[in-house]
């Protein structure tokens, strides 16, 4: 079975300007917060390590590639949170569009 979906000429130009508002939003405003997240789970471990070697030793058998391999784990969970993050982002954009065009329909119905 197929199904045709038509809208008058007024509304599809006002859904089609509606859908491009909420794309430029999202990928203007949004998704360029996640652009440098590399960066910032490097910041993020080079405070960890500073942070480790400016405390005092509480062990004095830990060496300091032990606080440098914890130091990079740590960069690295910040990493993976941050891309999760990005990527729940998408599927919520991918959601919201998907009601966008939802109400878009029945405002044009």
């Amino acid at each position: 079975m197929q199904v045709n979906l038509h809208f008058c000429p007024l509304s599809r130009k006002i859904a089609v300007e509606t859908t491009a508002v909420y794309v430029d939003g999202f990928s203007t405003r949004l998704l360029p917060i996640f652009d440098h997240i590399e960066e910032e789970a490097g910041a993020e471990q080079e405070k960890a390590w500073e942070a480790a070697m400016s405390s005092p030793a509480c062990d004095e058998n830990l060496d300091s590639s032990d606080y440098a391999e914890a130091a990079q784990e740590y960069g690295v969970e910040v990493y993976e949170s941050l891309q999760f993050t990005r990527q729940q982002l998408l599927g919520l954009a991918a959601a919201g569009l998907y009601h966008l065009w939802e109400r878009l329909l029945r405002l044009s119905s």
